[in-house]
């Protein structure tokens, strides 16, 4: 959809890119604002390739990437940008409990709602916690602080394992070699 402004011509197109990465592309930009951008898949080289190039000729263009936590703890919004905008002092972090438009028994009742359902998924999307869900993971007892050590002689008599976990949500795959 594209609104336009007849005051000043300006545009205003929304576009779902978590399907539609390319529907961004046009000749140039003020400015994008991404909500949900943990959601996005390839968000670094959606954004490298086809955001930055549109803010030629536009010196104060703006970028905002909105989100809550991402589901994958590899995902580019932690990876690349949260990062970066720390470092320029442009990242802002807050939780339901920064939320005063609601109540504080508004809000418990969102929380235990959220929590009844899944208390990952609570944790995730209303304090942005950080969370290596077991439930996608090949060996979900894995914790890197006890289970990865610095290489040393392997005993002749060794067992050694691989994992392999190239499934997601909709299509779960796991092999595991001893």
């Amino acid at each position: 959809d594209v609104y336009v402004f007849p005051s000043s011509g300006s545009l205003l197109k929304l576009v779902g890119i978590d399907k539609n990465p390319r529907g961004l592309r046009g000749r140039g930009s003020h400015g994008f604002a991404v909500t949900e951008a943990a959601r996005v898949p390839r968000l670094a080289s959606t954004i490298g390739s086809v955001i930055y190039s549109q803010f030629q000729r536009f010196p104060r263009a703006t970028l905002i990437l909105e989100s809550n936590a991402p589901e994958d703890p590899e995902h580019d919004f932690d990876r690349v940008f949260i990062p970066d905008a720390e470092a320029r002092g442009a990242y802002v972090f807050q939780t339901i409990d920064d939320n005063e438009a609601i109540s504080a028994a508004e809000k418990e009742e969102f929380l235990e709602a959220a929590r009844v359902i899944d208390p990952e998924i609570a944790a995730l999307e209303y304090y942005g916690k950080r969370i290596r869900s077991p439930k996608k993971m090949v060996c979900a007892e894995f914790n890197e602080d006890r289970h990865v050590v610095e290489p040393g002689t392997i005993p002749r008599y060794c067992r050694a394992f691989s994992a392999l976990d190239p499934g997601g949500d909709h299509d779960p795959v796991g092999t595991l070699i001893g």
